[in-house]
């Protein structure tokens, strides 16, 4: 019979002591100098509420595109194309449809963000606040303003009886601001998080801005001069109450931030 296998673990090891050599650790036997004793703390960021106004502004665009594509193309070509925007308005496109009054809160949320990054890159008016509260100060004032033309223009229409006309004339202004909240998001974005100098988003921003309000310039100029019953006086009231003084005074107020903090 044969005997039974009684080996154990102890009997397989080599009888003669191994050597081990010792391992140093990557972050001790390196060679590199130490220059501080302890961790330097990253600069804490408390501004997520730019990644969620971002985040919302997308989500809006999306909407948009997925739920009416083809009116979402119609929109953008009639920014820039008359035949486009009285399609629109054979349509019964107002200002109170889903589309319209999304990207008009687009505009409204994107507009006041770009003025609030041009404060924070240039330091015009300091401030010892939360800059979400300041942020909501340039909202606040943009909504009054755009609230005070919109209340100026039935005003106009009820002074002329051409109620039609102011109608249609806040149809075409409200238009150039959905474009302009529309086309400047991108610019926000790079703005946001691109490492290219803030100066070229804020210029591009500035274009895109300028341009739909020269195009609201145009546009208005010949829906009044075509318009029975305008007379140049009101033209000229209008144009200065709602569009040039203001656009002064704004450029009055950045230039001054900028001479006082430069």
């Amino acid at each position: 019979m044969k005997p039974l296998q009684t080996d154990t673990i102890k009997d397989s090891l080599p009888a003669k002591a191994v050597n081990l050599t010792p391992i140093n650790h990557i972050f001790t036997s390196h060679q590199l100098p130490i220059k501080n004793n302890s961790g330097i703390l990253l600069d804490k960021n408390d501004n997520y509420w730019i990644a969620v106004l971002l985040m919302l502004g997308l989500s809006l665009v999306v909407l948009i595109r997925v739920t009416s594509p083809k009116k979402f193309f119609i929109l953008i070509r009639s920014f820039f194309s008359f035949n486009a925007a009285k399609q629109l308005i054979r349509e019964d496109y107002r200002l109170n449809k889903g589309s319209s009054l999304i990207l008009i809160f687009l505009f409204l949320v994107n507009f006041p963000f770009l003025l609030f990054k041009i404060n924070e890159y240039y330091k015009l008016y300091p401030y010892s606040f939360n800059d979400f509260y300041f942020y909501l100060i340039l909202l606040f004032l943009v909504v009054l303003s755009y609230f005070v033309k919109f209340v100026f223009l039935k005003i106009m229409g009820s002074l002329t009886r051409n109620q039609l006309l102011a109608d249609e004339y806040s149809y075409y202004s409200f238009l150039s601001i959905k474009g302009a909240g529309l086309f400047v998001y991108p610019a926000l974005i790079f703005l946001e998080y691109s490492q290219i100098s803030n100066v070229s988003f804020i210029v591009v921003g500035l274009v895109i801005c300028a341009t739909f309000y020269v195009l609201r310039l145009v546009r208005g100029m010949l829906i009044l001069i075509n318009s029975d019953g305008v007379s140049i006086f009101h033209l000229f009231l209008y144009l200065c109450g709602l569009e040039i003084i203001p656009l002064i005074v704004i450029i009055k107020i950045l230039i001054s931030g900028i001479l006082v903090f430069s």
